[in-house]
């Protein structure tokens, strides 16, 4: 530290500048080491050397040319400067521009952040997207342009565009880890709905890679890795982490002057738009597996902020009663009584039945009033209040038979929670109970309760006084039906006969059938043999096939055709059976629901997803002496062996309509031109917004169906 108001302390030393050469200095010189925790709450130090941040200035300038000219009246410097978003505030003061710096007081403040933006008649501000999102609800912001960075927008996004579009301004999206130097990518995001990163800043290069660091499709989901000149030396004294972070270019090419050596390895999912901008996915650590499915956390808050009472929303993965659970942390629009926290997350609950399938529901909602912020503005989720049991269980109810008392104990000893806190409405899936589980649950019982109850009814009755009724009612096993009504009958519109996929129920399609069936369909399903009825499945797909046409032809009045619907593996059975009922000589339409074949051949996104069918992830109960275990065990690797082994041929009288997933794992277009080479003629398709099972229950592709594949 120099005191310079001491003038003797520096009195004796040269007031000429030395020469460079003198100085040893270079642009790769380290400008300064800045610490940041990341995503592992380990703080490290990023090393940035000037070259880096003059060509983050080059770029950030790039930037303000988008917004009014009258940025240059000055900048608020909103970011502490421990952060390297205050770069921004010192490149402008370096270029002559007013840094106005807000008291802590008034940094906490949207307020008054409003008044000193009046005050000093500023043009444009620059925070995270929750700091932002405070301040634009102000009621006094002035016209002003937006700039977001720090994190993903999500939730707030939309009220962001709605802001600038009302007032005829710019909304920017900076993007950037630390380790490239405040901003290596930005967009001019009010353009679009959809949060998207944009274009590389100058000096820079964009890879996007798939895990075995090979370059994805254009479209398709990839991690991003960056090169050029904004990337860190490196962390400081962390060479293992440098070296697992930073990684050799694959695509170098040292003829090429702009080719980078070296790439910085986001962690983020990124995927190309058609206009060439790049579009922000999530984070690769945001994807979670629970009870076999694979979750993206973003989908799930996206649903909630659409809540009509919900301000914003973040949801976390948490380990609760020895199991993986989704936790929602839910800010409302108006603040609520601790009294009213109970009745509120009920209600939310309620409505996201309504969108999300079971397994994408969170368990707990916790209700916040406001976001505890890290010092640099971001959602510290370290700080979220913690999840108890309790919040799990609800207001508790004890036990009132001694068949709810033997299934409390039950749900103790496999849970792992003490039976004094399961209430008689409890539910198993949101105390950690999951499909394998269950199949353990049945077990113990019908063995207890001297019950022979099927398995399927346990997926229904899922409280400790619904599965007492159903002991008390004595369920047996039902019997197989190759064609089974899922809807009323007296539908004055088309049957539609729809299969689901590997190891999996009608019950996929439930929501689907119900709006169907409002409009006039009659719906029947072809579930699986062998899967909760007790029986052998069937030994081939042609057996397979040959029931399911019998069945149907059986089964159909309507003179005009047979339309068939697969999702997944059941597209696989619906395409043969279209095959073999056209050979017939009946007309068959078909609609293919996000179903790949030859799956080993075709161009992935990402790391593996389950789609959600069962399988894989976890081996089944070794415990538990049930013929029915080996049958749904043989049933699973069965269907799966089928899937792996089918190269598809398509009956020249057969129509194809396809739908697909965008956030499956596989590349659509090139999906779809493999597939159109089994097929003599072109095959229509459309892509909907939506997951491998969530798709089901999309209002997107119910309206595709109704005004396009099924009129």
């Amino acid at each position: 530290v120099v005191a310079l108001d001491d003038a003797a302390l520096f009195a004796a030393q040269s007031q000429e500048n030395i020469e460079k050469q003198e100085s040893g200095l270079t642009a790769a010189c380290l400008a300064y080491v800045i610490y940041t925790s990341g995503s592992t709450g380990q703080p490290k130090g990023v090393m940035t050397e000037h070259c880096a941040l003059m060509n983050f200035r080059e770029g950030f300038f790039k930037q303000l040319a988008l917004c009014d000219e009258a940025y240059k009246n000055g900048w608020l410097w909103l970011s502490s400067f421990v952060f390297d978003a205050s770069l921004k505030g010192i490149a402008l003061l370096c270029s002559g521009i007013k840094l106005i710096v807000p008291t802590r007081e008034q940094a906490k403040s949207p307020s008054e952040l409003v008044n000193i933006t009046r005050l000093h008649q500023l043009s444009v501000l620059n925070a995270t997207p929750q700091l932002l999102d405070m301040i634009v609800k102000e009621p006094n912001l002035p016209a002003i342009d937006l700039i977001s960075s720090g994190e993903a927008m999500g939730t707030v996004l939309q009220s962001f565009i709605s802001f600038v579009k009302q007032n005829g301004r710019v909304l920017l999206n900076g993007y950037g880890p630390t380790e490239t130097t405040v901003n290596c990518a930005f967009s001019l995001q009010s353009q679009s709905k959809l949060e998207v990163i944009g274009r590389p800043m100058v000096n820079t290069a964009l890879y996007l890679l798939d895990e075995k660091q090979q370059l994805v499709p254009q479209g398709c989901v990839g991690e991003l890795y960056v090169g050029g000149d904004g990337l860190a030396r490196g962390y400081l004294n962390r060479p293992e982490l440098t070296a697992e972070r930073f990684v050799d270019n694959p695509y170098y090419l040292s003829s090429d002057p702009h080719s980078p050596s070296r790439l910085y390895r986001t962690g983020d999912l990124v995927r190309y738009l058609e206009n060439g901008d790049l579009a922000f996915i999530g984070r690769a650590d945001d994807q979670v597996k629970i009870r076999g499915f694979r979750i993206e956390l973003g989908e799930v808050e996206a649903q909630l902020a659409q809540q009509s009472e919900v301000d914003s929303a973040l949801v976390r993965a948490i380990h609760i009663a020895g199991s993986l659970q989704l936790v929602a942390y839910i800010k409302p629009l108006v603040a609520k009584g601790s009294d009213e926290h109970h009745d509120f997350a009920r209600y939310l609950k309620a409505e996201l039945k309504e969108k999300l399938p079971e397994y994408m529901l969170p368990s707990v909602i916790m209700v916040v009033d406001e976001w505890p912020l890290t010092p640099n503005g971001k959602v510290d989720k370290r700080a979220l209040p913690n999840v108890k049991v309790g919040e799990l269980t609800g207001d508790y109810i004890a036990p009132q038979t001694r068949v709810e008392q033997v299934i409390v104990q039950i749900w103790s000893e496999l849970l792992g929670i003490e039976a004094s806190k399961i209430s008689r409405n409890a539910n198993f899936f949101e105390l950690g109970g999951h499909s394998l589980l269950t199949v353990k649950l049945a077990t113990e019982i019908n063995r207890r309760c001297s019950t022979k109850i099927s398995l399927d009814r346990f997926f229904s009755a899922v409280t400790v006084e619904a599965m007492a009724k159903l002991c008390e009612g004595y369920d047996t096993a039902k019997s197989y039906q190759v064609i089974k009504p899922i809807s009323p009958p007296h539908g004055d519109k088309h049957e539609l006969f729809m299969i689901p996929g590997v190891a999996s129920t009608e019950n996929d399609f439930a929501w689907l059938a119900a709006q169907l069936s409002a409009h006039g369909y009659r719906i029947y399903a072809c579930p699986h043999k062998g899967l909760l009825d007790g029986t052998l499945p069937y030994n081939s797909v042609e057996e397979n096939v040959t029931a399911i046409v019998n069945g149907i032809v059986q089964q159909s009045k309507d003179t005009q055709g047979i339309r068939l619907i697969g999702h997944s593996f059941g597209g696989l059975l619906a395409l043969e059976a279209a095959n073999k009922l056209s050979e017939q000589g009946i007309k068959v339409e078909l609609i293919l629901i996000d179903s790949y074949f030859e799956q080993h051949r075709q161009h992935k996104k990402h790391a593996a997803i389950d789609g959600g069918e069962m399988g894989g992830e976890k081996p089944l109960p070794t415990d538990i002496d049930s013929l029915l275990i080996c049958q749904l065990e043989v049933l699973e690797r069965r269907q799966s062996q089928w899937l792996r082994d089918y190269i598809p041929s398509v009956h020249p009288a057969v129509t194809v309509k396809y739908a697909y997933a965008t956030q499956s794992n596989f590349c659509i277009e090139s999906y779809h031109r493999y597939f159109e080479q089994h097929h003599d003629k072109a095959v229509e398709y459309t892509s909907i917004n939506a997951g491998h099972m969530d798709i089901l229950k999309s209002e997107d592709l119910l309206k595709l169906m109704l005004e396009q594949y099924l009129d």
